[in-house]
C-alpha cells in the first residue's frame, strides 16, 4: 500500500516538473511577471490524501520551483470525474494541468485534436 501512495506521489511530481517546466520554459522576450508564477492543478481527489494545500510534496515542489500552486479539486468516482472535466472542456474552464487516470483514449484524442490537450513531449 505504501509503495503504490509512494509511486502516485513521485508520478505527481513528475507531472508538476514537466508543467513547471513548460511555464518556465516560456517565450523568447517574453518577460515574466513579478511575483511567483502560479500553476493551477486540477486533480482527482484520492481518499487518502487529506490535504493537498499543506503536505510535504506540495510544499516541497512550491519551494523547489519557486512557484504557487492553485488547485482544482475533481471528483473521486471517475464517471462523475470524466463528466466534469467534459464541462471544463465546454466552457473553456480547464486548468492548465491534470492529474487524473480516468479519462479515456477517445477523450484525450478528441481534447487533444481541439487543442485543449497538449503532448508534452512535443513542446520544449
Amino acid at each position: 500500500m505504501n509503495c503504490i501512495l509512494t509511486k502516485k506521489a513521485g508520478f505527481v511530481y513528475l507531472l508538476l516538473l514537466l508543467a513547471a517546466g513548460m511555464i518556465f520554459a516560456g517565450g523568447g522576450g517574453q518577460q515574466v511577471p513579478a511575483g511567483k508564477p502560479t500553476l493551477q492543478v486540477g486533480i482527482q481527489t484520492h481518499q487518502f490524501i487529506t490535504d493537498y494545500e499543506n503536505n510535504h510534496l506540495t510544499h516541497y515542489i512550491k519551494d523547489l520551483h519557486n512557484i504557487d500552486i492553485d488547485f482544482y479539486f475533481l471528483p473521486t468516482d471517475n464517471t462523475e470525474n470524466r463528466t466534469k472535466i467534459s464541462l471544463l472542456v465546454a466552457s473553456n474552464d480547464l486548468p492548465e494541468t491534470l492529474w487524473t487516470l480516468s479519462i479515456t483514449r477517445d477523450q484525450i484524442l478528441d481534447y487533444g485534436s481541439q487543442g485543449f490537450l497538449l503532448e508534452l513531449l512535443l513542446h520544449p
